[in-house]
């Protein structure tokens, strides 16, 4: 029996046989991908699917017996999912743009659907970086980052900047960002993610003034319904997300977002950062394109960097070996006149 699509309702003893049979691999996560013979869609993708679905034709207990077993799949495959609640420290290595700092983040134990509630690699990853991205990217909207030491009109040129980051989770890009750029980030993520969110953002807001005058905030966004978000129309000039793809309809939701959000002229950007762990967050990466292109975007440029972090596992026999295609995007003149 393969492993069911959730789109089609299985039944409990379908749903439950799946998430079984992922029981006999105790593979890593983070050793995962270096294994030809496992199979990444019954390893980690369907628990993380069963996890973030409603299961709404379940019944109650059905339910909850299947979330018990999937968090179960999935702490089995990443130890640190299974971790109760602590406090983690993130360091953010220094470069001729800003000082070596810290953010700590609280990441309670992974419990429901709240992936969320965990710090995934490619935040971090591409958090490393920010300065590199704001040079090479989004110098037209945040001035020149040449130094650690900004101009007044520098200062006053980043702060009519508004950062949207969609799916935050625990806050690291978003806090990061305001922080490496100077400028006011709006964090976004579900309803039961908010509480973490702005527990995180009160924890760093010393260091991120220490470091610039960036700013954070949060705010409820569910992409299902993006246009109830915001009680008067919103846009921003630049929006981030990292590892946002983990179920099939996010591709479609993310496009549909991103269009709403994005300010409406040639120099806003869309960074955008994807784990290609597997044959799934694969395919989910190439929708969420097509979704885009359908749209009118087009792409300023791509690039792959490694996941392989000792900061990140700690450990260079158990360090994730995936890439994460980091993709920048712009509107093109057909997407500004029809929309």
């Amino acid at each position: 029996m393969g492993i069911p699509n959730l789109t089609d309702r299985p039944d409990y003893i379908q749903i439950f046989t799946a998430l079984e049979r992922g029981n006999h691999s105790k593979n890593d996560l983070c050793s995962l991908e270096n294994n030809p013979t496992s199979s990444p869609d019954s390893d980690l993708n369907f628990p993380m699917r069963v996890i973030k679905s409603d299961l709404n034709w379940l019944s109650a207990n059905e339910k909850d017996i299947v979330y018990d077993i999937a968090s179960k799949r999935i702490a089995e495959k990443c130890g640190r999912t299974a971790m109760p609640e602590m406090n983690r420290k993130w360091t953010i290595p220094a470069c001729d743009l800003h000082t070596k700092f810290e953010i700590m983040l609280r990441e309670p134990s992974l419990t429901g659907d709240n992936l969320g509630l965990k710090t995934w690699a490619a935040s971090f990853v591409i958090s490393k970086q920010l300065g590199q991205f704001g040079r090479d990217y989004f110098s037209h909207l945040l001035g020149p980052l040449d130094s650690i030491e900004k101009s007044i009109d520098h200062i006053a040129l980043q702060h009519k900047i508004q950062v949207l980051e969609l799916g935050s989770g625990t806050g690291l890009l978003g806090m990061v960002a305001a922080a490496v750029w100077g400028v006011s980030v709006l964090l976004t993520d579900l309803e039961d993610i908010q509480e973490n969110l702005r527990y995180n953002i009160q924890m760093n807001h010393d260091t991120i003034s220490k470091v610039s005058n960036g700013s954070v905030t949060s705010h409820v966004l569910n992409w299902r319904i993006p246009e109830k978000a915001f009680p008067e129309p919103k846009d921003f000039e630049l929006i981030m997300a990292a590892d946002p793809l983990y179920d099939d309809f996010h591709p479609l939701a993310l496009a549909n977002t991103i269009n709403l959000f994005l300010k409406k002229n040639s120099n806003s950007r869309l960074l955008v950062a994807i784990p290609l762990r597997d044959r799934y967050t694969t395919k989910l990466s190439q929708e969420l394109k097509r979704q885009l292109l359908l749209r009118h975007f087009q792409t300023v440029d791509v690039e792959l960097r490694s996941s392989q972090d000792d900061d990140w596992t700690g450990s260079k026999n158990n360090s994730e070996s995936f890439h994460i295609e980091t993709t920048v995007w712009r509107r093109s003149e057909v997407n500004m006149i029809d929309d």
